[in-house]
Protein backbone atom coordinates (compact mmCIF):
# COMPACT_ATOMS: atom_id res chain seq x y z
CA UNK A 1 0.00 0.00 0.00
CA UNK A 2 1.34 3.43 -0.95
CA UNK A 3 2.64 5.74 1.77
CA UNK A 4 2.38 9.51 2.10
CA UNK A 5 3.04 12.06 4.81
CA UNK A 6 -0.05 13.63 6.35
CA UNK A 7 -0.88 16.25 8.98
CA UNK A 8 -3.38 14.78 11.43
CA UNK A 9 -6.10 17.31 12.27
CA UNK A 10 -8.42 15.15 14.36
CA UNK A 11 -9.09 11.51 15.14
CA UNK A 12 -10.73 11.07 11.73
CA UNK A 13 -9.34 13.81 9.49
CA UNK A 14 -5.88 14.53 8.11
CA UNK A 15 -4.50 17.04 5.65
CA UNK A 16 -2.50 15.79 2.68
CA UNK A 17 0.26 18.24 1.68
CA UNK A 18 0.16 19.36 -1.93
CA UNK A 19 3.32 17.55 -3.01
CA UNK A 20 2.18 14.31 -1.37
CA UNK A 21 -1.27 14.57 -2.94
CA UNK A 22 0.33 15.18 -6.34
CA UNK A 23 2.41 12.02 -5.96
CA UNK A 24 -0.58 9.92 -4.88
CA UNK A 25 -2.93 11.17 -7.60
CA UNK A 26 -0.66 11.95 -10.56
CA UNK A 27 2.12 9.38 -10.08
CA UNK A 28 0.48 6.52 -8.18
CA UNK A 29 -2.89 7.08 -9.89
CA UNK A 30 -4.99 6.93 -6.73
CA UNK A 31 -8.55 8.26 -6.89
CA UNK A 32 -11.11 9.44 -4.39
CA UNK A 33 -11.92 6.61 -2.00
CA UNK A 34 -8.65 4.73 -2.51
CA UNK A 35 -6.72 3.69 0.58
CA UNK A 36 -3.13 4.55 1.46
CA UNK A 37 -0.90 4.58 4.54
CA UNK A 38 -0.41 7.97 6.17
CA UNK A 39 2.75 8.89 8.09
CA UNK A 40 2.87 11.78 10.55
CA UNK A 41 6.69 11.70 10.65
CA UNK A 42 6.76 11.26 14.44
CA UNK A 43 6.04 7.54 14.62
CA UNK A 44 2.33 7.45 13.77
CA UNK A 45 1.02 5.20 11.00
CA UNK A 46 -2.59 5.43 9.78
CA UNK A 47 -4.78 3.60 7.32
CA UNK A 48 -6.39 6.41 5.30
CA UNK A 49 -8.95 6.90 2.56
CA UNK A 50 -8.25 9.65 0.03
CA UNK A 51 -10.97 12.32 -0.15
CA UNK A 52 -11.54 15.34 -2.34
CA UNK A 53 -11.74 18.74 -0.64
CA UNK A 54 -12.48 21.64 -3.00
CA UNK A 55 -9.48 21.86 -5.30
CA UNK A 56 -7.27 19.87 -2.95
CA UNK A 57 -7.16 16.53 -1.18
CA UNK A 58 -7.64 15.37 2.40
CA UNK A 59 -7.66 11.98 4.08
CA UNK A 60 -10.23 10.19 6.17
CA UNK A 61 -8.36 8.39 8.96
CA UNK A 62 -9.82 4.91 9.34
CA UNK A 63 -7.41 3.35 11.81
CA UNK A 64 -4.15 3.96 13.61
CA UNK A 65 -1.83 1.03 12.99
CA UNK A 66 1.01 -0.53 14.93
CA UNK A 67 4.10 -1.42 12.95
CA UNK A 68 7.48 -1.75 14.73
CA UNK A 69 9.88 -0.31 12.19
CA UNK A 70 12.20 1.87 14.27
CA UNK A 71 15.47 0.64 15.72
CA UNK A 72 15.94 0.47 19.51
CA UNK A 73 19.31 2.14 18.91
CA UNK A 74 19.17 5.91 18.58
CA UNK A 75 21.89 6.87 16.10
CA UNK A 76 23.23 10.32 15.33
CA UNK A 77 25.26 10.52 12.12
CA UNK A 78 27.62 13.49 12.14
CA UNK A 79 28.91 13.64 8.57
CA UNK A 80 31.43 16.16 7.29
CA UNK A 81 29.83 17.96 4.36
CA UNK A 82 30.62 16.30 1.04
CA UNK A 83 30.17 17.29 -2.55
CA UNK A 84 26.50 17.54 -3.56
CA UNK A 85 25.68 14.10 -4.93
CA UNK A 86 27.78 12.27 -2.35
CA UNK A 87 26.19 13.98 0.64
CA UNK A 88 22.69 13.47 -0.72
CA UNK A 89 23.48 9.79 -1.21
CA UNK A 90 24.68 9.51 2.40
CA UNK A 91 21.57 11.07 3.91
CA UNK A 92 19.31 8.91 1.74
CA UNK A 93 21.02 5.65 2.67
CA UNK A 94 21.48 6.55 6.33
CA UNK A 95 17.75 7.28 6.59
CA UNK A 96 17.04 3.84 5.12
CA UNK A 97 19.40 2.35 7.70
CA UNK A 98 17.50 3.92 10.59
CA UNK A 99 19.42 6.98 11.80
CA UNK A 100 17.53 9.37 14.09
CA UNK A 101 19.54 12.52 13.52
CA UNK A 102 21.88 13.82 10.81
CA UNK A 103 24.34 16.60 11.57
CA UNK A 104 26.29 18.11 8.64
CA UNK A 105 29.78 19.04 9.89
CA UNK A 106 32.58 21.38 8.91
CA UNK A 107 36.13 20.27 9.66
CA UNK A 108 39.58 21.48 8.69
CA UNK A 109 39.53 19.74 5.31
CA UNK A 110 35.86 20.24 4.45
CA UNK A 111 35.89 21.51 0.89
CA UNK A 112 32.19 22.33 0.58
CA UNK A 113 31.17 25.58 2.27
CA UNK A 114 27.65 26.53 1.14
CA UNK A 115 26.81 30.19 0.82
CA UNK A 116 23.98 31.47 3.03
CA UNK A 117 21.87 32.19 -0.05
CA UNK A 118 21.90 28.53 -1.09
CA UNK A 119 21.74 26.97 2.38
CA UNK A 120 17.95 27.01 2.61
CA UNK A 121 17.55 25.48 -0.87
CA UNK A 122 19.88 22.67 0.17
CA UNK A 123 17.91 22.03 3.36
CA UNK A 124 14.63 21.84 1.44
CA UNK A 125 16.14 19.33 -0.99
CA UNK A 126 17.71 17.28 1.83
CA UNK A 127 14.39 17.13 3.67
CA UNK A 128 12.71 15.87 0.52
CA UNK A 129 15.35 13.16 0.11
CA UNK A 130 14.87 12.11 3.72
CA UNK A 131 11.09 11.96 3.34
CA UNK A 132 11.31 9.77 0.25
CA UNK A 133 13.81 7.46 1.94
CA UNK A 134 11.53 7.07 4.96
CA UNK A 135 8.55 6.13 2.79
CA UNK A 136 10.57 3.74 0.62
CA UNK A 137 12.14 1.91 3.58
CA UNK A 138 8.93 1.52 5.59
CA UNK A 139 10.05 3.70 8.47
CA UNK A 140 7.64 5.73 10.59
CA UNK A 141 9.87 8.46 11.96
CA UNK A 142 11.47 11.22 9.91
CA UNK A 143 15.12 11.78 10.95
CA UNK A 144 15.91 15.26 12.17
CA UNK A 145 18.34 17.31 10.08
CA UNK A 146 20.46 19.78 12.02
CA UNK A 147 22.13 22.96 10.83
CA UNK A 148 25.71 22.93 9.57
CA UNK A 149 27.86 22.57 12.70
CA UNK A 150 31.61 22.98 13.35
CA UNK A 151 33.22 19.71 14.42
CA UNK A 152 34.41 21.12 17.74
CA UNK A 153 30.90 22.31 18.64
CA UNK A 154 29.39 18.92 17.90
CA UNK A 155 32.00 17.05 19.93
CA UNK A 156 31.45 19.28 22.95
CA UNK A 157 27.64 19.10 22.82
CA UNK A 158 27.02 15.45 21.91
CA UNK A 159 25.61 13.42 24.80
CA UNK A 160 25.31 10.00 23.15
CA UNK A 161 26.04 6.97 25.28
CA UNK A 162 28.66 5.72 22.80
CA UNK A 163 30.56 8.23 20.68
CA UNK A 164 32.53 6.87 17.74
CA UNK A 165 34.68 8.46 15.08
CA UNK A 166 35.93 6.62 12.01
CA UNK A 167 39.57 7.32 11.26
CA UNK A 168 41.83 5.39 8.90
CA UNK A 169 44.74 6.24 11.24
CA UNK A 170 43.07 4.58 14.25
CA UNK A 171 44.76 1.50 15.70
CA UNK A 172 41.57 -0.25 16.88
CA UNK A 173 39.05 -1.89 14.50
CA UNK A 174 35.38 -0.97 14.83
CA UNK A 175 34.58 -4.60 15.63
CA UNK A 176 36.68 -4.42 18.79
CA UNK A 177 35.08 -1.16 19.92
CA UNK A 178 31.58 -2.54 19.32
CA UNK A 179 32.34 -5.63 21.38
CA UNK A 180 33.20 -3.42 24.37
CA UNK A 181 29.55 -2.36 24.69
CA UNK A 182 26.59 -4.71 25.13
CA UNK A 183 23.43 -2.83 24.18
CA UNK A 184 23.70 0.98 24.32
CA UNK A 185 20.57 3.03 23.78
CA UNK A 186 22.28 5.81 21.82
CA UNK A 187 25.33 6.18 19.62
CA UNK A 188 26.93 8.93 17.58
CA UNK A 189 29.02 8.19 14.51
CA UNK A 190 31.37 10.87 13.17
CA UNK A 191 32.63 10.64 9.59
CA UNK A 192 35.19 12.89 7.93
CA UNK A 193 35.34 14.70 4.58
CA UNK A 194 36.87 13.53 1.30
CA UNK A 195 40.35 14.65 2.43
CA UNK A 196 40.20 12.87 5.78
CA UNK A 197 40.99 14.19 9.25
CA UNK A 198 43.72 16.67 10.21
CA UNK A 199 45.72 16.60 13.44
CA UNK A 200 43.59 19.50 14.69
CA UNK A 201 40.47 17.35 14.31
CA UNK A 202 42.08 14.42 16.11
CA UNK A 203 43.03 16.70 18.99
CA UNK A 204 39.35 17.57 19.36
CA UNK A 205 38.48 13.87 19.49
CA UNK A 206 40.97 13.37 22.30
CA UNK A 207 39.77 16.42 24.24
CA UNK A 208 36.21 15.14 24.19
CA UNK A 209 37.06 11.46 24.82
CA UNK A 210 35.71 10.05 21.55
CA UNK A 211 36.55 6.48 20.56
CA UNK A 212 38.40 6.27 17.24
CA UNK A 213 38.17 3.15 15.10
CA UNK A 214 38.92 1.95 11.60
CA UNK A 215 36.98 -0.32 9.23
CA UNK A 216 39.78 -2.64 8.18
CA UNK A 217 42.66 -2.67 5.70
CA UNK A 218 40.90 -0.78 2.90
CA UNK A 219 40.40 2.98 2.94
CA UNK A 220 36.76 3.63 2.11
CA UNK A 221 35.45 6.74 0.42
CA UNK A 222 33.80 9.34 2.65
CA UNK A 223 30.35 8.40 1.34
CA UNK A 224 30.95 4.63 1.69
CA UNK A 225 32.29 4.55 5.26
CA UNK A 226 29.11 5.73 7.03
CA UNK A 227 26.93 3.17 5.27
CA UNK A 228 29.27 0.31 6.15
CA UNK A 229 29.54 1.45 9.77
CA UNK A 230 25.80 2.04 10.18
CA UNK A 231 25.05 -1.48 8.96
CA UNK A 232 27.49 -2.88 11.52
CA UNK A 233 25.99 -0.84 14.37
CA UNK A 234 22.43 -1.79 13.47
CA UNK A 235 23.41 -5.45 13.18
CA UNK A 236 25.16 -5.46 16.57
CA UNK A 237 22.96 -3.12 18.62
CA UNK A 238 19.92 -2.33 16.49
CA UNK A 239 17.28 -4.19 14.51
CA UNK A 240 18.94 -5.33 11.30
CA UNK A 241 17.99 -8.95 11.96
CA UNK A 242 14.45 -8.29 13.22
CA UNK A 243 11.62 -9.89 11.27
CA UNK A 244 9.90 -7.48 8.90
CA UNK A 245 6.22 -6.57 9.22
CA UNK A 246 4.42 -5.91 5.94
CA UNK A 247 1.13 -4.05 5.57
Amino acid sequence: MYRAFIRVVSARVAEVPRDEAHHLVKVRRLSKGDRFLGLDGAGGLYRCRLERSGKGWTAQVEERLSQPSESPLEITLAQALLKKDNFEWVIQKSAELGVDRIVPLTSVRTEVRPRPASAERKRVRWHKILAEAVKQSGRLRLPSLQDLTPLEDFCSADQSEVRLVLDEAATVPLREVVEQHSSPQSCSLIIGPEGGWEDQDREAFQRHSLQSAHLGPRILRAETAPIAALAILQYRWGDLEREAVRL
